[in-house]
């Protein structure tokens, strides 16, 4: 924590984050590299396409580490559960997925704790 005294909180999170996914690159990179060294490559031939998911990543990876600065940390994870919905969403009506009843009523209890949470 001491290092990242004088920074502002956008800073400490873009710095923090920063770390945590060179840490995560690095791991996984050795990781593929030993058992899976054709998916390493086909990684690296895919770069274009996989540098905008890791844009999108890392900016989402810093807005968490923002928030978890801003407010307390069950707050966030409890917030951050609403993206198990989106993806419930994104799946049905982009890839026609169907929704079984117990999936339809977890997406419905998560809804409703944040519900909760916001008020």
């Amino acid at each position: 924590m001491e290092a990242l005294i004088g920074l502002n909180i956008i800073e400490g999170a873009m710095l923090t984050a920063s770390v945590a996914v060179l840490i995560q690159t690095i791991i996984m990179g050795i990781a593929l590299r030993i058992w899976r060294p054709t998916e390493l490559v086909a990684c690296l031939r895919s770069w274009r396409l996989s540098s905008v998911a890791g844009a999108i990543a890392a900016v989402t990876t810093v807005l968490w580490f923002i928030a978890f600065s801003i407010m307390g940390v069950a707050q966030v994870r409890m917030l951050g559960q609403i993206e198990v919905v989106f993806s419930l969403l994104f799946s049905v009506l982009f890839f026609k997925e169907k929704v079984h009843r117990l999936e339809l009523l977890g997406a419905c209890l998560i809804s409703l704790s944040l519900v909760v949470l916001v008020f």
